[in-house]
């Protein structure tokens, strides 16, 4: 249930929504809670935080940071690769070939194309960052200064195992409007045998012939899924794989700490499905 204090859906911006906070009280002088930003995501069934920008103006008392020389002695024994903590333009080759597989257009180029990013240079992960974070921590003078440890939502991410780039479920909800091919409808009872199996796989023999054959004349890769009919409100499409092995699998991740997470929406789903 969302905070009593929460803003209305109105004041939302993007997926997530934030709010400034506002008007000068006793408190916010004080603690200087004018300077902060809320976050919201109670939107996506997650808790709620603050964000705020901190500025170092003194040394920080206690035992001193370990020196470059330190560091060196202490791992002598073997070869470490610093850890990237940076944003690069994800490979026009890559974007395009992506824009091939799902039938994005002309519009996700415009709006959703140019924001697409990697932290490695494989490009093992593509990520979408919104305007406002690309314009301050990446673009911005001094941007390369900031660890930026993570941002954006991923939207796809290699399969070294299947060979093929992963929708993420969140990723999907982000590009959808704009996906024309590898949409797939399933049957209550298809969509069903999938989602009571996460993790695993189903193989395409278990469904019904046209459905095989829909899947069939796609290569192995993500599919949006829907339900045959109509989706009637339920929380569709969601993102199933199509394994080289002849098989549906879902797979449904979520950042450390949230990993109930995809079951609880899967029931919720299921019991939706059940009232049909």
């Amino acid at each position: 249930e969302a905070p009593k204090d929460a803003p209305p859906p109105q004041s939302r911006v993007g997926v997530l929504g934030k709010r400034i906070m506002r008007g000068p009280s006793a408190t916010s002088k004080s603690t200087g809670l004018e300077h902060c930003m809320r976050l919201v995501p109670h939107l996506q069934d997650m808790g709620g935080f603050f964000a705020v920008l901190l500025k170092k103006v003194a040394p920080i008392p206690g035992p001193k940071t370990a020196t470059k020389n330190d560091k060196a002695d202490a791992h002598s024994g073997y070869s470490r690769t610093a850890p990237k903590h940076s944003y690069s333009k994800v490979s026009i080759k890559l974007v395009k070939s992506l824009a091939k597989d799902f039938g994005l257009g002309e519009d996700f180029s415009k709006s959703i194309a140019k924001n697409l990013f990697s932290r490695s240079e494989q490009d093992k992960s593509v990520v979408y960052i919104a305007d406002g974070v690309k314009d301050h921590c990446i673009d911005s003078i001094g941007a390369e200064r900031m660890k930026c440890v993570w941002s954006g939502v991923k939207i796809w991410e290699k399969s070294e195992r299947d060979n093929f780039y992963m929708l993420t479920q969140d990723g999907m909800q982000i590009i959808e409007p704009f996906i024309t091919k590898r949409r797939v409808e399933l049957s209550r009872s298809e969509l069903k045998s999938v989602l009571n199996t996460l993790g695993r796989e189903v193989p395409l023999e278990t469904f019904a012939p046209a459905t095989r054959d829909a899947i069939r004349a796609l290569a192995p890769g993500s599919l949006v899924v829907s339900l045959k009919g109509g989706n009637r409100n339920l929380k569709l499409p969601i993102v199933i794989n199509y394994t080289d092995n002849d098989a549906l699998k879902l797979i449904w991740r979520y950042r450390k700490g949230l990993e109930q997470a995809p079951k609880v929406k899967i029931k919720s789903l299921l019991t939706a499905l059940d009232g049909i």
